[in-house]
């Protein structure tokens, strides 16, 4: 798995945060511009985080994040305030400090259910699916995905659903629960007709975007490849209308992986090099998990050509970084985390 683009989808915000944010009640003018200033300034705070996290700017994301947290904790913001902390959270986790972003998740979750907020919960719930995701315990992973749509409230901002979608369904596959991940990718799909109904097509691309990313994966590992090729098609037309500040790089990069490796199980190998160089040049100073993905790939790509020594080494540098995410330290936090939770 790889660091995700993340996008605060503003016209579900417009829609349902001021409903779901407040009690309804009669208001003067004055405290309505009052209350518009500050929804406003709200959503520039996590405009901004989500510019940082997708661009790589870890320390100015942990400074930003701490005061506008403090921001949307005062002016009661709270769907603002979890996904500013999921963000922060995530980060650390894919820049490989596991056990802050563990303790991170721990804290969110603990502060949400003081709080009896689901939405920060399910962010909680989703954010140790990541982590345990990239400690590669992928059941323990989907366990966590599922709770976090469970939780989900339909009162609150939709556009975290499609993240947890995505990862649920990449934690069902790499378990083989192949009865789950087709009923769930039903259930996700119809999420998006639902909340895209009506929308013009850049507002769709998002949503459909992180869909035919997994689909072109499963069709991949089940050598249906005309049916990848579909998908990598469909994957390619929404990302040419995906409206993001900046960030576009984890969607590039996984076009690149998928048609890779559907140029390795076409053997067209000479392709297959030329994409994965490109793959690899791209994901080694921005993202571990990715990278790691371009080096399991890169070694299956040599033993197909018969380069075994080659693909022996390349998989061995990938244990070596695979490794530094699944310390002993790591699972042990994890475990207690889990028995946390529960």
């Amino acid at each position: 798995m790889g660091k995700r683009i993340v996008v605060y989808v503003t016209f579900v915000a417009v829609l349902l945060l001021g409903a779901c944010q407040h009690p309804v009640r009669k208001t003067s003018s004055a405290e309505t511009d009052r209350d518009t200033v500050s929804e406003k300034a709200a959503n520039d705070r996590v405009q901004h985080i989500m510019y940082l996290y997708n661009n790589d700017l870890h320390d100015s994301l942990v400074w930003q994040a701490e005061e506008d947290m403090r921001y949307h904790e005062e002016h009661q913001k709270w769907d603002y305030y979890y996904i500013t902390w999921l963000s922060l959270t995530e980060d650390y986790a894919f820049l490989g400090e596991i056990t802050k972003a563990i303790q991170h998740a721990k804290d969110m979750h603990a502060d949400a259910k003081k709080r009896h907020n689901n939405y920060g919960m399910a962010l909680a719930d989703f954010a140790m699916g990541l982590i345990y995701s990239i400690q590669a315990d992928y059941r323990e992973a989907a366990k966590c995905y599922r709770q976090a749509l469970k939780l989900y409230p339909k009162d609150s901002n939709q556009s975290a659903l499609n993240d947890i979608y995505h990862y649920y369904c990449e934690a069902l596959e790499d378990v083989d629960n192949n009865v789950a991940y087709d009923s769930t990718l039903v259930e996700w799909r119809g999420v998006i007709n639902r909340l895209t109904e009506g929308l013009e097509e850049t507002d769709k691309s998002e949503w459909n975007v992180m869909f035919y990313r997994i689909c072109a994966g499963h069709h991949l590992k089940h050598d249906q490849l005309a049916k990848a090729q579909q998908d990598i098609d469909s994957l390619k037309y929404w990302a040419s209308l995906e409206m993001v500040d900046g960030g576009g790089q984890p969607t590039e990069t996984a076009i690149l992986h998928y048609e890779g490796e559907l140029a390795r199980r076409q053997r067209d190998f000479a392709r297959a090099l030329a994409i994965n160089d490109e793959e690899m040049r791209l994901t080694k100073d921005h993202s571990m998990t990715s990278y790691n993905r371009a080096l399991v790939y890169r070694s299956l790509l040599m033993e197909d050509m018969g380069s075994y020594k080659e693909a022996l080494s390349l998989y061995k540098d990938y244990a070596n970084q695979h490794d530094s995410l699944t310390q002993a330290s790591n699972r042990e936090q994890l475990n207690e985390l889990k028995t946390r939770f529960e």
